[in-house]
C-alpha cells in the first residue's frame, strides 16, 4: 500500500509538471502581450496627438499645415507628412501621423493614422498653391517667355499687368498696349509648365488700349480690374472663361459715380472686392456682390484717400496695401459687405528718405507679409502680427531690406509665404528677382535663394499653383514676361 501511495504521489507531481510547462509560456506571453500592447497604446496616443495638433492648424489656416520630419520621441520615431487628395488635390489635403518604435524581437512596429481637411470657407478664393514645400528651393530653376513670342502677334510690347494661376490655366493680364485692339487678356495651359501654350487672347475693351490691372479666377468666370473709367467699359469685369479656348463676357460693371480706375482684384465667397485708383473724394474700395454675375450688385464701399493696390480678404477682413504713405496697410471689417468699417492700419518705417507705398499682401494665420517700394535705408518686406487688428504691433515681428542704399526705389510687388519660406517678388530701376527667404523666425529673415528675371525687368505679380510659382514681370520697354519657377531636383 506504501508503494502504492508513492507511484501516485509520482504521477501527480509528473502531471503537475507537465501542467506548469504548458502555463508558464502562456503566462509569459501573456505579459508580453501585454507589454506590447502598451507600447501599441502610447503610440497610438502620440499619433493622435500629432493628427489633433495638425487639423487644429488647419481649422485656423489650412496654409498653416506642414510636414515634420522623422524625429526621436523617447522610444518612438514621430513623423507627419502632407500630401495633395487624389480627388481634389487644390482644396482637400491628406495628413498622415506615424510613431513607429522597434520590438523586443528587434521587429519594426508602427501605428499610422490618416486624416483628410478642406478649406470649406475659402475654396472658392482661388488659391491653389500647396501650403507645403517639396523639391529643393535653396536651387530654384526658372523658364522665362516673352509674352509678345508668346501670342504671336507684331503688334508690340504687352506690359504684364497681372497673373492668376488657376487648376492647371495660367491667366494673364496687360496694360497700356500699342493700339486700343490688342489683346490684354490671356489664358495658357500649364499642363507642361516649362512650355506654356496658349489657349486663348482677346481685348477687354476695345475703346481703351490701357487693360485690366489685374485678374482673380474662381470656378466657371475670371474677375478683371479694369483700368478703364466708367465712360468706357468699366472697372468690373467678368468673363466665363469654363471654355477657355474661347472667353466670352458677362458683363462690365462701372462703379456709378466713380472716376477711379480699377487698380486690384480680389474675389471669395460670392464678392468681388475691388481697389480703385485715387480720384478725388470718390471711394476707393468696393465690395461686389457677384453670386450672379450676369446681375452684379454694388454692396458697398469705403473711401481710403490712396490708390488701393492689392487686397487680401480672408475670415471677414480686407487687407489694403495702400500707396498713402502714411498707412502703407489699412484693414477694413467686410463681415458685412454692404458697411466696410474701418479696423486698424499700419505705418512702416520711415528712415529718413520719405515713406514708401503698400504694394503687396499675404497672410497666413495670424501673420500678415506686407511688401512695399521704398528708396533705401529701411526695410521692404515686413512680417506683421495682426492677432489684435487694433492695434498691430511696432515694431513688426520681422522685416527685411530688399534693396542696396542707392537711389533706385526697390519694391516688392508680390509675396507668398508656404511653410518657412517667404517667395517675394522685386522691382527696381536696375532689374527684379524672385527671392526665396526664410521666415522661420521673423525676427531673422534670410536669403535662401534668387533667380533673376528676364533682362534687367521688374517683377509686378506673382502666383502659385501646387509646387510652382509664376511671376509676371516688365523690363523698362514695357515688354512683359512671364517666368515659370520651380523647385531644384
Amino acid at each position: 500500500m506504501r508503494g502504492f501511495s508513492t507511484l501516485e504521489m509520482l504521477i501527480a507531481m509528473a502531471i503537475l509538471i507537465t501542467a506548469l510547462s504548458a502555463v508558464a509560456p502562456a503566462a509569459f506571453g501573456t505579459q508580453s502581450m501585454l507589454g506590447a500592447g502598451e507600447m501599441n497604446a502610447a503610440a497610438l496616443r502620440k499619433a493622435q496627438a500629432l493628427l489633433e495638433k495638425e487639423k487644429s492648424a488647419a481649422r485656423k489656416d489650412p496654409r498653416l499645415l506642414h510636414a515634420i520630419p522623422p524625429e526621436s520621441d523617447g522610444t518612438y520615431e514621430t513623423s507627419v507628412s502632407v500630401s495633395d487628395w487624389q480627388f481634389d488635390p487644390y482644396t482637400t489635403k491628406r495628413i498622415t501621423a506615424r510613431a513607429a518604435w522597434t520590438d523586443e524581437h528587434k521587429a519594426g512596429r508602427d501605428v499610422v493614422l490618416t486624416a483628410l481637411v478642406s478649406d470649406f470657407r475659402h475654396a472658392d478664393t482661388g488659391d491653389t498653391c500647396d501650403p507645403f514645400l517639396s523639391g529643393d528651393w535653396a536651387h530654384p530653376r526658372i523658364v522665362s517667355f516673352d509674352l509678345n513670342a508668346l501670342v504671336a502677334t507684331s503688334s508690340g510690347a504687352y506690359q504684364v499687368s497681372g497673373v492668376d494661376a488657376y487648376r492647371g490655366k495660367l491667366y494673364v493680364t496687360a496694360v497700356r498696349t500699342a493700339y486700343k485692339t490688342d489683346p490684354t487678356f490671356f489664358i495658357f495651359d500649364t499642363a507642361d509648365p516649362t512650355h506654356l501654350r496658349l489657349l486663348s487672347a482677346l481685348d477687354n475693351d476695345s475703346a481703351s488700349a490701357l487693360g485690366p490691372a489685374g485678374v482673380a479666377v474662381s470656378g466657371r468666370f475670371a474677375y478683371l480690374a479694369n483700368t478703364s473709367r466708367p465712360a468706357s467699359a468699366g472697372q468690373l469685369q467678368i468673363f466665363d472663361v469654363s471654355d477657355p479656348s474661347a472667353p466670352s463676357l458677362v458683363k462690365n460693371f462701372p462703379l456709378t459715380g466713380n472716376g477711379g480706375a480699377g487698380a486690384s482684384i480680389f474675389y471669395t465667397d460670392g464678392s468681388a472686392y475691388l481697389g480703385l485708383t485715387k480720384n478725388g473724394t470718390n471711394a476707393e474700395f468696393a465690395a461686389v456682390d457677384v453670386h450672379d454675375p450676369a446681375r452684379p450688385a454694388l454692396r458697398g464701399t469705403y473711401t481710403v484717400g490712396a490708390s488701393v493696390e492689392a487686397i487680401y480678404v480672408r475670415n471677414g477682413y480686407a487687407y489694403l496695401a495702400t500707396d498713402d504713405p502714411s498707412r502703407e496697410l489699412i484693414v477694413l471689417d467686410v463681415s458685412d459687405p454692404s458697411a466696410p468699417i474701418y479696423a486698424g492700419a499700419y505705418d512702416a518705417y520711415d528712415a529718413g528718405f520719405g515713406d514708401g507705398f503698400g504694394r503687396s499682401i499675404y497672410t497666413v494665420g495670424d501673420t500678415l507679409y506686407l511688401g512695399r517700394t521704398y528708396i533705401s535705408g529701411a526695410p521692404e518686406l515686413y512680417a506683421l502680427d495682426i492677432s489684435d487688428l487694433a492695434s498691430i504691433p511696432d515694431p513688426p515681428l520681422g522685416s527685411s531690406d530688399i534693396g542696396p542704399n542707392n537711389a533706385n526705389p526697390y519694391g516688392v510687388y508680390g509675396v507668398i509665404a508656404r511653410d518657412y519660406l517667404a517667395f517675394v517678388l522685386t522691382k527696381a530701376g536696375s532689374g527684379g528677382q524672385l527671392r526665396v527667404l526664410d521666415v522661420s523666425d521673423p525676427k531673422n529673415i534670410f536669403s535662401v535663394a534668387s533667380s533673376t528675371l528676364p533682362s534687367a525687368s521688374g517683377g509686378v505679380s506673382l502666383d502659385c499653383e501646387g509646387n510652382v510659382m509664376y511671376a509676371g514681370s516688365t523690363d523698362a520697354s514695357n515688354n512683359g514676361y512671364l517666368s515659370v519657377i520651380g523647385a531644384g531636383p
